[in-house]
């Protein structure tokens, strides 16, 4: 599963990452995140590296537009990895 949210669209996919966990879902998932800056606005942070550190959450691919000099969008970090993500559609 990827799931894409960019700024505040991220509950849903909390929700989503929390059944899969309690329901003992498997497969692999990839989140997109990404917001305007790292420190205010990464919004469960503490959750979602949780998640990852477990396993839980397979990938985790961050985005923030006013951290750096240049804005950085979730699109570019899509872009930044598209072949892998391309074999994960690939793979169904």
């Amino acid at each position: 599963i990827i799931m894409i949210g960019p700024g505040t669209g991220i509950a849903p996919f909390r929700a989503f990452l929390l059944d899969r966990k309690a329901t003992g879902a498997p497969g692999k998932n990839w989140l997109f995140f990404g917001h305007q800056r790292s420190d205010c606005d990464f919004f469960y942070q503490d959750e979602l590296n949780a998640m990852k550190t477990s396993g839980q959450l397979t990938r985790l691919s961050l985005a923030w537009s006013r951290d750096g000099e240049k804005k950085f969008y979730v699109q570019d970090r899509m872009r930044e990895v598209g072949r892998e993500l391309w074999t994960w559609l690939a793979e169904g």
